[in-house]
C-alpha cells in the first residue's frame, strides 16, 4: 500500500519537514548523559543554603549557584557536542 495519499492532504515538502523533525526528535530522545555529583557534606550544605538564599534574592548566592550550574552545563554541552548536537539550534 502506498503512502502517497497523504500528499493529497499535506504538501510533499511539508511531509518531508515533518518527517525530518520527527527523526531529529527521535534521535534527541535516544542516548543521553548521566551526571554523577560527588560532594562532601559541607559543600552540599553550602549549596543548599546558597540556593535558599538565592531564592530570597541574595545576589552573591545567585552567583555561587550560577557558578555551580555553569560547570554542569559545560559538561552537558561537551556531551552534546560529541553527539553532534547543537543545543542552541532551533
Amino acid at each position: 500500500m502506498s503512502d502517497d495519499w497523504i500528499y493529497n492532504i499535506i504538501p510533499k515538502d511539508e511531509v518531508e519537514r515533518m518527517n525530518d523533525a520527527a527523526s531529529k526528535l527521535e534521535y534527541h530522545m535516544s542516548g543521553g548523559i548521566s551526571i554523577v555529583l560527588n560532594s562532601d557534606n559541607q559543600s552540599a550544605i553550602d549549596l543548599c543554603r546558597y540556593w535558599r538564599e538565592a531564592l530570597y534574592g541574595d545576589k552573591n548566592s545567585w552567583v555561587k549557584v550560577g557558578s555551580f550550574m555553569s560547570g554542569i552545563i559545560a559538561t552537558i554541552e561537551m556531551h552534546l557536542h560529541e553527539e553532534g548536537i547543537n543545543p542552541y539550534e532551533d
